[in-house]
């Protein structure tokens, strides 16, 4: 998994205007919906079980929780930490990526310090010697098949400013260009649940 490549230019958006306008057209429609990828789907045996673990995301595409997004979800801002390469790329298929998020006002008024700070978190992956908070993260990150979702970064080291780690699935169809970008600051759905917590918001929602 890589973190970024080299800036490009992209959609602008203002949040709050985008917040704004989505606050007024919480209805959902179909090409909302995010779909499940077939490495997602899971494998039954001939009991009907599960032949293996459900993949954590496997929560994400019930209908019920994607409504819940629109519904009852709540705006915020989020950047990659890491990602599976292809998503930077021009392509078909979808993947999950480890995001960071927050509501924190300093964040949204100053977004690349949020970008900086998923920099310094993508530094220490599959490093050691850290205290023991970040270790924590480093280890996190350094299994690129795990999933974790709404982990609170250790306050103590970010001038107790909440922000967010956490698995989400990036839906190209969701994105300009279909495609993840570097150095961005997505405006994001969130729940404050133990399961998938986060979600990017569909680019028509965008507003500059």
């Amino acid at each position: 998994m890589a973190l970024f490549r080299k800036k490009t230019k992209y959609f602008k958006y203002s949040y709050e205007r985008t917040k704004a306008y989505f606050e007024q057209h919480r209805e959902i429609e179909a090409r909302n919906f995010l779909k499940c990828p077939k490495w997602a789907k899971p494998e039954y045996d001939e009991n009907g079980r599960y032949a293996e673990e459900p993949d954590g995301l496997l929560p994400l595409f019930d209908p019920r929780r994607q409504q819940r997004f629109y519904r009852e979800g709540q705006m915020a801002a989020g950047t990659i930490v890491q990602a599976n390469e292809l998503l930077f790329a021009r392509g078909k298929g979808d993947s999950p990526a480890t995001f960071i998020y927050t509501q924190d006002p300093f964040f949204l008024q100053n977004p690349e310090e949020l970008i900086c700070l998923a920099h310094e978190l993508f530094s220490t992956k599959g490093d050691d010697g850290f205290i023991p908070s970040i270790q924590y993260v480093a280890d996190l990150l350094a299994d690129e098949a795990g999933r974790y979702f709404h982990y609170h970064l250790p306050s103590n080291v970010l001038e107790n400013r909440d922000v967010w780690l956490t698995t989400i699935l990036v839906s190209r169809d969701h994105l300009p260009d279909n495609t993840l970008k570097p150095e961005i600051v997505y405006p994001m759905l969130i729940l404050p649940d133990d399961g998938p917590d986060a979600m990017i918001l569909p680019y028509w929602y965008w507003q500059k």
